[in-house]
């Protein structure tokens, strides 16, 4: 049995639970509830990365690699670097108490930067996902 719609359903569910996450501080923070549900949608992101990272490997060693597949790792490995780096800033924001303003703004311009970025990267990453799986011509 192959690995293969395991992979694509997590990184799938990782994609809509990041987009979700992003939509909800964008366009809920007049809510009182927006920052737990933003932080459990990326915690959920970030692990539904991790498993499909796991069943990436698994896939890889059951049924090889190719060429065509090396964009689609690059910004996998990308994603899911960007991924942990924006939930660990995101965590951090919280630890800076007693510090300057100007470093709890510069930490959350950045997560939000880096947020737009990884959303770009896992879209790009998904699309790149389909053309090696040839669901998509190019």
């Amino acid at each position: 049995m192959s690995v293969f719609p395991l992979h694509l359903g997590f990184m799938l569910a990782a994609c809509v639970a990041m987009v979700a996450a992003m939509s909800v501080a964008r366009f809920c923070k007049a809510r009182a509830w927006w920052l737990k549900v933003h932080r459990a949608l990326n915690l959920a992101s970030v692990t539904f990365l991790a498993i499909g990272l796991a069943m990436a490997v698994a896939l890889v060693g059951t049924e090889g690699t190719h060429a065509v597949g090396f964009p689609h790792r690059l910004l996998g490995f990308l994603s899911i670097a960007i991924g942990l780096a924006m939930v660990a800033l995101g965590f951090s924001i919280f630890r800076l108490k007693g510090r300057g303003a100007d470093v709890i703004a510069g930490r959350k311009r950045l997560h939000r930067w880096l947020g737009r970025v990884e959303i770009v990267l896992i879209i790009t990453t998904t699309v790149a996902g389909f053309v090696t799986a040839g669901w998509i011509g190019y």
